[in-house]
């Protein structure tokens, strides 16, 4: 990771999904993820980084959801409703609903988000681990497979994927500020 002021968050150039997302999806099409390192102080739990994240993303993602919401329902597209919060000491669990999201899977150390819709299965997985060259730093990673099901659902991902490769690296900045 290279500093160049602020927070360092990197795309990952061959990103590998992690057995807990690979168990969630019976095949991906798209792949991408960025890792943050995070602060040295930091000794937040999976759940923590991942409360964090949402709840200090940008206002300008927020303001994006809004938009986006507007679109789908007439498309008959799931609308996103409100944001992933835990109270100290909960823990994110298979089954619960966030926003836009459910908790599809999770182990001590990866929590991995998703939908399935009509036009694709989406899944986001936020990951704390150790940087392999620097085995004192704590990384969090976000990757993000996508299955499309249709043509129509590599076509929405076409439209929406040149704003989902700013919002990750965005919100990864913004939670390494927040902690």
């Amino acid at each position: 990771m290279e500093r160049t002021g602020g927070p360092i968050v990197e795309e990952v150039a061959e990103p590998a999904p992690s057995p807990v997302l690979r168990g969630t999806l019976d095949r991906i099409d798209y792949v991408d993820a960025y890792r943050a390192e995070l602060p040295g102080s930091c000794t937040a739990d999976i759940d923590q980084l991942v409360t964090t994240s949402f709840r200090s993303s940008p206002g300008w993602i927020g303001g994006l959801v809004k938009l986006r919401n507007r679109i789908a329902g007439p498309l008959g597209l799931k609308a996103a409703s409100g944001s992933p919060a835990l109270g100290k000491g909960e823990h994110f669990a298979p089954g619960q609903r966030f926003g836009l999201f459910r908790v599809i899977a999770r182990d001590e150390v990866e929590v991995v988000f998703g939908e399935d819709d009509c036009h694709l299965d989406f899944r986001l997985s936020f990951a704390k681990g150790i940087q392999a060259d620097a085995p004192t730093t704590a990384t969090l990673t976000v990757l993000t497979g996508v299955h499309f099901r249709r043509p129509s659902g590599r076509a929405y991902f076409g439209l929406v994927k040149p704003f989902h490769r700013r919002i990750v690296p965005s919100m990864l900045r913004a939670t390494t500020l927040a902690l």
